[in-house]
């Protein structure tokens, strides 16, 4: 669950920074977990959309759809949130799956 605000009164952002770091490392699972920590208090849809990444990343085109549906909610003016959005919807009628450990010369 989100904090209200952290000892330093910066409430959500902490985690959606630790989440953000997380997705970088393409630890999903971890990422996932402190977004979802984040978007609970992050007015700006941001987290969430970050959340709906994550996800994506991880092929689960369901709930990365449901969370960027919620941040475009937040702020509709984010053309890559409908982009994600529409590919999340196709992804997941097409069942298509990615191998993320696979390095470009892995995949020629």
């Amino acid at each position: 669950m989100a904090r209200p605000t952290d000892a330093a009164g910066q409430g959500w952002q902490p985690d959606r920074d630790e989440g953000v770091r997380l997705l970088e490392e393409r630890d999903f699972a971890g990422a996932i977990e402190r977004l979802a920590d984040a978007a609970s208090g992050d007015p700006s849809g941001e987290s969430e959309a970050m959340l709906g990444l994550a996800h994506f990343l991880s092929e689960r085109y369901d709930e990365a759809a449901r969370h960027y549906a919620t941040a475009l909610q937040a702020d509709s003016d984010q053309p890559e949130g409908r982009h994600m959005l529409a590919s999340c919807e196709a992804n997941g009628a097409a069942a298509v799956t990615v191998s993320w450990r696979s390095t470009p010369a892995e995949l020629e």
